[in-house]
């Protein structure tokens, strides 16, 4: 028997073999950092569950957002499955990250669900399928200039109206309290407005400053 034969499906290579089924794979990866768009490459293996990909995307995420995102909680982690602006492959193998046009997105509802469910590990399917459902975020070999648009994963914070809400609610309440408290306090219904209007400023403030720059 040749040395150089090849395995065909469902053949029992036995125990002895010297096989290795973990492959490592390459995902392409964008951050809307303050408003620019970067390139970044997540490394999975072919045994990654779908849940696990979904945390090692995450954690990418939260590694290159910026600390501004902490100050908002009502701002959410949406993923798009994005088209990269044509350019020659020389210009996405430099130092990583790097920055990069998009040419279009498309919101996924199915992977944002992951994103927030990873932990259940029922919310995407074992790899075979995953990978091939969502195969074409890899990075593949390219001949040297090859010039086409790529698909890669992108990761943005969008505003929840019903976060906001909710945080504008607490905000309020908790400007009324700190007013009430200071004005019972220094007996001074004018204390008590004043320092309604502060706490109110300042919470406007930082949360207005913070949206602007990651919107």
């Amino acid at each position: 028997m040749s040395p150089n034969h090849a395995i065909r499906p469902g053949h029992d290579v036995g125990p002895a073999a010297n096989v290795n089924p973990v492959s490592r794979i390459t995902w392409r990866l964008i951050v809307c950092h303050l408003g620019a768009y970067y390139l970044h490459e997540v490394s999975l293996l072919s045994t990654d569950r779908g849940p696990d990909i979904m945390a090692k995307l995450l954690e990418e995420y939260k590694h290159s957002e910026s600390w501004l995102a902490h100050f908002v909680p009502f701002m959410f982690p949406m993923v798009y499955a994005a088209a990269l602006a044509a350019v020659p492959i020389e210009n996405l193998t430099t130092t990583l990250p790097c920055l990069v046009d998009v040419d279009a997105f498309n919101y996924s509802h199915v992977l944002t669900s992951a994103l927030r469910q990873r932990q259940t590990r029922t919310t995407l399917p074992l790899t075979p399928s995953f990978i091939t459902s969502y195969g074409h975020f890899a990075v593949l070999p390219e001949a040297p200039n090859n010039t086409v648009s790529r698909d890669a994963i992108l990761i943005k914070l969008e505003l929840n109206n019903l976060a906001l809400l909710v945080f504008l609610t607490l905000a309020f309440l908790m400007s009324v309290a700190a007013g009430v408290s200071a004005g019972l306090i220094r007996q001074s219904l004018d204390t008590g407005f004043g320092v309604f209007g502060a706490v109110a400023g300042v919470v406007g403030l930082v949360e207005g400053y913070a949206t602007w720059k990651l919107k």
